[in-house]
C-alpha cells in the first residue's frame, strides 16, 4: 500500500503560513519542512489550550487549535541553514501535538461531534489527525444538513472537499464542489487552497488528455539500472517495453512521500515479475536525502544534503536503491517532468502492452495505491484475453 504521510510534496510550492519564519533565501526549503497539509488550512484559536469535551464543537476546534498555536509561538526564527533543522523539528512537534490534541477530542466528544455542527468539526479534526477520509465523509454529510450552501460555512465545507476529494478522491466529484463556489466568496485564509485546488483540476485535466495515446517519449540523460550501474541513455526508450505494462513513478530522493510509495512499488515489481516494468522518472535537483550510512532509517532516517552536482547526485541515488533495495531503473531525464505535466510528486502513470496510456495518481495513500493496482491487473489481463 502506497503510505499516505505527506501524501505529496510541491518542490516550488510556498503558501504555508510559516513561511516568514525562513529567511528569503530559504523559502524554497518550505516544502521539505512541512507537510502539504500542514499550516495554512486552519486559523488557530484564541480560546484555553485544555481541549473541552463538554462544550460547543466549536470551543472543542478552537481548544485544539490553542495547543497548536501556543506551540508555534515558542518556536525560533532560524537565521542560518544550521538552525533549519532544529526549526524543522520544532514545527513537527507542533504538528504532532496538534494531531495527538485532535485524535483526542475526536474520542472524547464522539457524540457532541454526530450531528449538526459537530459534523462539520469533526472533519476539521479528521483532517488535523491526518485522517482524510474520514474527514471527507464527515464534510458531505455537513453539506448535506447545510441548508445555506452560500454561508460561509458552506463555502468554507465546499471548498475543503474539493480539496481532499480532489486528492484523494474522484476528480470529476471534486469539480462539482468547486463549480458551487464563488471566487470572490472564498475567504482569504482558503484562498491558496482553492487556487491549488482549481488549477490542479486544468492541470488533470489536460493529462487526462493523454488517456488511450502512446505515451510520451523519454529522452534519458543517465540511467541506474536495478544493480545500481550505469546504463547507456542512449538506448532508453519506452518501445523497448512493448508488450509490458509500464509503471512510471516521478519521484525524488527529497521528497518524503515519495519515499513511502517505493516499498510499494519494489513489491509490485515482485509481484507481477516480468509482465510489469516500474521505472523510476527524476531529474538532478541538486539535492536529495543521503541513505548511505548503513544505520540509516526507512523511509525517512536518511540525511539531506544539498548543492550536489551531478555525478554527486547519481552516488545518493545510487545509495538510496541500495538501502531500499530498488529492483527497478531509474531514469534521469530533464524533460520528462515538463512533458507529462507533473506539478507534484510522487505522480505514477500506467502504460498499456499497447504503449498508451491508461490513467495516472498523483500522490501516495491507499486510495491511489488501488487505483493504480486495479490498471496494471486489468492491463494484464486483457492481454490475456486477447491471446
Amino acid at each position: 500500500m502506497f503510505a499516505s504521510e505527506g501524501a505529496l510534496a510541491y518542490p516550488s510550492w510556498n503558501v504555508f503560513s510559516l513561511i516568514h519564519f525562513l529567511p528569503q533565501k530559504e523559502n524554497r526549503m518550505i516544502s521539505l519542512l512541512t507537510p502539504v497539509f500542514g499550516l495554512f488550512l486552519f486559523q488557530v484559536g484564541s480560546q484555553p489550550a485544555q481541549v473541552p469535551t463538554q462544550n460547543s464543537p466549536e470551543q472543542i476546534l478552537q481548544g485544539v487549535n490553542k495547543i497548536f498555536s501556543d506551540a508555534i509561538k515558542k518556536i525560533q526564527r532560524p537565521k542560518t541553514k544550521a538552525e533549519v533543522a532544529a526549526f524543522r523539528a520544532a514545527v513537527n512537534k507542533a504538528q504532532a501535538l496538534r494531531k495527538k490534541a485532535a485524535a483526542e477530542a475526536l474520542q472524547k466528544a464522539r457524540k457532541l461531534l454526530s450531528s449538526g455542527e459537530g459534523l462539520r468539526v469533526r472533519g476539521e479534526l479528521q483532517i488535523m489527525a491526518g485522517k482524510y477520509q474520514d474527514a471527507m465523509g464527515s464534510l458531505k454529510s455537513y453539506l448535506e444538513i447545510l441548508k445555506d450552501k452560500k454561508s460561509s460555512k458552506g463555502v468554507e465545507t465546499l471548498v475543503k472537499l474539493a480539496f481532499f476529494t480532489f486528492t484523494f478522491g474522484d476528480k470529476k466529484e471534486a469539480k462539482k464542489y468547486l463549480d458551487q463556489v464563488k471566487e470572490e466568496d472564498v475567504p482569504a485564509s482558503l484562498g491558496p487552497l482553492y487556487q491549488r485546488t482549481k488549477r490542479g483540476y486544468a492541470e488533470f485535466k489536460k493529462m487526462a488528455a493523454m488517456y488511450g495515446k502512446k505515451a510520451i517519449p523519454i529522452e534519458a540523460k543517465k540511467i541506474l539500472n536495478p544493480d545500481r550501474q550505469e546504463g547507456d541513455p542512449a538506448s532508453f526508450s519506452l518501445d523497448n517495453y512493448r508488450g509490458k505494462v509500464v509503471l512510471l513513478d516521478f519521484w525524488a530522493t527529497w521528497c518524503p512521500p515519495c519515499r513511502g510509495v517505493i516499498p510499494s512499488l519494489i513489491e509490485m515489481q515482485k509481484k507481477y515479475g516480468k509482465d510489469l516494468q516500474v521505472i523510476g522518472v527524476t531529474r538532478f535537483y541538486g539535492s536529495g536525502m543521503d541513505f548511505s550510512d548503513p544505520k540509516s532509517t526507512i523511509p525517512h532516517g536518511g540525511k539531506t544534503v544539498r548543492d550536489l552536482g551531478p555525478e554527486d547526485e547519481l552516488e545518493v541515488n545510487k545509495a538510496f536503491m541500495k538501502r531500499f533495495g530498488v529492483n527497478y531503473p531509474i531514469v534521469f531525464s530533464d524533460n520528462a517532468g515538463k512533458d507529462y505535466m507533473v506539478r507534484g510528486i510522487p505522480t505514477l502513470f500506467v502504460i498499456g502492452r499497447d504503449g498508451k496510456v491508461i490513467g495516472h495518481v498523483v500522490g501516495g495513500g491507499e486510495a491511489n495505491h488501488k487505483k493504480v493496482e486495479a490498471w496494471v491487473e486489468k492491463a494484464l489481463k486483457a492481454k490475456k484475453t486477447s491471446d
